[in-house]
C-alpha cells in the first residue's frame, strides 16, 4: 500500500475578489498579474522537476482572452458589475488563457478543473446559475472538465455536478479553526495539517481538505502582501521552517495510514519566494518517496478511478 497524495491550486486572479472589492485595490494581488503568471511558471518548472501532477482548478472566464462584459443568464442582477468587458492587454487580472495553455502543455499530466465560470458562490444561487456556469465551462474546455472545486468551500447542488458529467468534488472539512484572535493565532502556528477522506456519496468521490491553506501557509506572505503583522513579529525563518515541517509531517502520517493528503492554495499565495522554499522541500521529498513506492500522487480525476 501507499499513501494517496492530491494537490489542488486555485487559480483565480481578479475573479477570486470581484464581489468583494475592486480586485485592482486587493493587497495579495499585483497589479496586472505579472507576478502570478511568474509563479504559476515557478511551479510548473517544479512539477517537472520532480513529476509532480497538480489539478488546477481554473476559473473559466480566465480562459477567454477578451469579453464584451455582457454574460445574459441567470445571476443576480449587479453579478458580473466588475466584468471590464475589456481583453487580456486592458484587464489582465480577468483575462489569462495562457496560464489554461502553459498546463496543457507541460510534460507532466496536470488536470485542468474547473472553479466555475465566475467563482459564483454555489450555496447563494439557484441551481440554474451553477448549471449556467458549468455550460459555459464546458464550451471554454478543450477536453471534458471531471473535477469541481467549489469557490470558498461553498456546497454546489450534486445532482447539476453530475448532470455535467463531474466525477469528483473537492470538499472541506468541518472542523473551523479557533475564531479567539489569541487562539486562532497559536493554532495557525502550530496545527498539524489535516489528514483528508476519500469516499463516494451522490454519484460523485469526494476528496476533503483543511478548511484553510495547506499548500501554502497563513504566517507566511500572502502574495505580494505581508501577512498578518502579528505573524510578523515571529522571524521568517522560523514560521517557514514551522510550515515546512508541517507540511513533511502531514505526508509521513499519510503514508503510515495508508491514507490519503489532500494539500491545496490559490495561484497568487504563491508568488513570493517565501512560499516556494518550503513547496520545494516538499516536492522534493513527495519525488523520494514516489522512488520507494510510499506515495502515489494523484489528481482529483485519477482519485474518481479508484
Amino acid at each position: 500500500m501507499a499513501a494517496t497524495i492530491t494537490i489542488s491550486l486555485e487559480v483565480e486572479l481578479g475573479w477570486g475578489f470581484h464581489d468583494l472589492s475592486d480586485p485592482g485595490a486587493v493587497r495579495e494581488l499585483s497589479s496586472d498579474g505579472t507576478t502570478e503568471r511568474e509563479a504559476m511558471t515557478w511551479l510548473l518548472d517544479k512539477c517537472e522537476q520532480y513529476d509532480i501532477p497538480i489539478t488546477f482548478d481554473i476559473v473559466g472566464h480566465l480562459l477567454l482572452d477578451s469579453c464584451s462584459g455582457n454574460h445574459p443568464g441567470p445571476h443576480p442582477e449587479s453579478w458580473f458589475d466588475r466584468d471590464p468587458g475589456t481583453d487580456l492587454s486592458a484587464d489582465p487580472l480577468f483575462y489569462a488563457p495562457k496560464l489554461a495553455k502553459s498546463i496543457r502543455n507541460s510534460e507532466v499530466n496536470h488536470e485542468l478543473a474547473t472553479h466555475t465560470f465566475s467563482h459564483v458562490l454555489c450555496d447563494e444561487v439557484r441551481p440554474e446559475v451553477v448549471t449556467w456556469e458549468l455550460n459555459k465551462v464546458d464550451q471554454l474546455h478543450d477536453d471534458p472538465v471531471k473535477s469541481f472545486v467549489p469557490p470558498r468551500h461553498r456546497s454546489p447542488p450534486r445532482s447539476v455536478l453530475t448532470d455535467h458529467n463531474i466525477k469528483t468534488l473537492r470538499k472541506s472539512s468541518e472542523n473551523e479553526p479557533p475564531t479567539h484572535p489569541v487562539r486562532r493565532f497559536f493554532w495557525m502556528l502550530t496545527h498539524e495539517y489535516e489528514q483528508s477522506q476519500l469516499y463516494t456519496a451522490d454519484g460523485l468521490r469526494i476528496t476533503s481538505t483543511d478548511r484553510l491553506m495547506t499548500l501554502s501557509s497563513n504566517t507566511l506572505s500572502r502574495g505580494v502582501s505581508p501577512p498578518h503583522p502579528a505573524f510578523q513579529i515571529i522571524p521568517e525563518q522560523i514560521r517557514s521552517r514551522c510550515h515546512r515541517s508541517r507540511l513533511l509531517r502531514s505526508v509521513e502520517t499519510a503514508i503510515a495510514e495508508d491514507g490519503h493528503l489532500h494539500l491545496w492554495s490559490h495561484l497568487y499565495n504563491l508568488a513570493n519566494e517565501t512560499q516556494q522554499g518550503p513547496i520545494e522541500v516538499l516536492f522534493k521529498r513527495l519525488s523520494e518517496y514516489i522512488s520507494k513506492g510510499l506515495v502515489v500522487i494523484k489528481t482529483m480525476e485519477s482519485l474518481a478511478k479508484t
